[in-house]
């Protein structure tokens, strides 16, 4: 039991090593096959979580955030995972990988998690913030779908191997010993299920998966001594019946990936880009997860998909439908765009005329607002005229009133006139010359 408890830090962080993808060595035998499905969880319940954190409005600097403690937390705990395994080598047989390798390992998992967690609606509000346009994330969502329906019909190709393969499987069980190793050896069988899905769809796609000097493919098969784990029992033992023919189903599912996807869509931006992309994801993602699958299996060696043979062959599955469906979905919008040329000539030619007619009518109407601004300038003119002669009139009768002090009958009329003059709402130039005076006594 102490013995159990002191290596309990080495457990822990070759679990974490392990569920990050990265190597680990383990009684001088280097596992540097790690199991997919702690991966897979991995992705899916810490995407889902980022996705829900964001919710539908998030700030950049929150985005920022996310990314960045998604990414180095888990670093971080990969640092203290590789010095926990790397104490304990000095007291048990156990070795820690290269520290780079675990980093790297645990960086492009945990990467891949933001983005798909990020999801496509923030990726469209990021590119249209930058004034970029947003086919590439079609082109991801294509991919996507298009790998997961690939790795789906894998996993069921590698079940029914199992299936046929069912004698394999028993005799696998043969050296459990108990009900210990069974329920160890169904776990294991369990944790690298996907490793074999993965290998199940290069084969199906037309590539090879091999472990140690055996392998497999639709045109040849391999044999060799294969650890003793039930769902190795996958691989054949002969050739595949009918295997060219398998090739359809990459075929098919390629097709009907990209027809219902285009289906599923009123407009397209970039056809042509959009597939040419969505080949380049899928060789990208095709190229990372047939390394995470693959590795060193201990004495077997190399274990896994060809990994320069399966990136190209999800770019190949993937682009020649897009580029046949978007290339004639190009080709049907210039031909859309053509033929409605015509009519939109004639319908400028149109709008030019009304535009024209328009355009005259707007000249007549500032001609005459030109006419009529004229004669109202004429007509204030001479009001200005009138009002300085009344003004001149009223000096001349202040003049008599001041040398005539005794007569001081004076006819209604000029008192009424030099009211209606003190008005400051008949002379505006009056108004003008108090605000001047006002202002020069201030």
């Amino acid at each position: 039991i102490g013995t159990t408890f002191r290596a309990v830090p080495a457990y822990i962080g070759s679990v974490w090593l392990l569920s990050n993808l990265a190597p680990v060595t383990i009684s001088g035998a280097s596992l540097g096959v790690a199991p997919l499905l702690p991966a897979l969880l991995i992705f899916v319940a810490h995407s889902r979580r980022i996705r829900t954190t964001c919710g539908t409005t998030v700030t950049v600097r929150g985005i920022r955030t996310v990314a960045v403690l998604g990414i180095l937390v888990p670093a971080v705990f990969t640092l203290i995972a590789w010095l926990m395994v790397w104490d304990a080598s000095k007291v048990f047989d156990v070795a820690p990988p290269n520290i780079f390798l675990a980093l790297l390992t645990t960086v492009l998992l945990n990467g891949a998690v933001v983005i798909a967690g990020l999801g496509p609606k923030i990726w469209r509000a990021l590119l249209l913030r930058r004034g970029m346009p947003t086919w590439p994330v079609e082109s991801v969502l294509l991919a996507d779908r298009f790998f997961k329906v690939l790795l789906l019909v894998g996993a069921a190709v590698a079940a029914i191997g199992l299936l046929v393969n069912h004698a394999a499987v028993g005799r696998a069980y043969d050296i459990a010993g108990g009900a210990g190793g069974v329920l160890g050896l169904t776990l294991l069988s369990l944790v690298y299920f996907p490793n074999l899905a993965v290998g199940a769809t290069s084969v199906i796609m037309g590539g090879e998966m091999h472990i140690g000097d055996g392998s497999a493919s639709l045109f040849a098969v391999t044999n060799a001594n294969m650890p003793p784990l039930p769902v190795l029992a996958v691989m054949p033992n002969d050739s595949i019946p009918l295997g060219p023919v398998w090739l359809l189903i990459p075929a098919v599912a390629a097709v009907v990936t990209v027809y219902r996807w285009f289906a599923g869509r009123r407009f397209i931006e970039s056809p042509l880009f959009t597939a040419m992309g969505a080949g380049l994801c899928a060789a990208g993602a095709g190229l990372l997860i047939a390394w995470f699958a693959g590795g060193e299996l201990g004495y077997y060696g190399s274990t896994g998909p060809l990994l320069w043979l399966t990136p190209l062959l999800f770019l190949g599955w993937m682009v020649l439908p897009s580029l046949v469906v978007f290339g004639w979905v190009a080709w049907s919008g210039r031909r859309v765009t053509e033929s409605a040329g015509d009519f939109a000539d004639d319908y400028v030619d149109d709008e030019a005329a009304e535009d024209v007619e328009e355009s005259a009518a707007e000249e007549d109407i500032s001609a005459g607002s030109a006419d009529d601004d004229s004669s109202d300038d004429a007509e204030e003119a001479a009001e200005e005229q009138d009002t300085e002669e009344d003004a001149e009139e009223e000096a001349a009768s202040d003049d008599a009133l001041e040398t005539e002090a005794s007569d001081e009958e004076e006819e209604p009329g000029d008192e009424g006139d030099g009211t209606a003059e003190e008005d400051p709402d008949d002379d505006p130039d009056d108004v003008s010359d108090e605000a001047d005076g006002t202002e020069d006594d201030k």
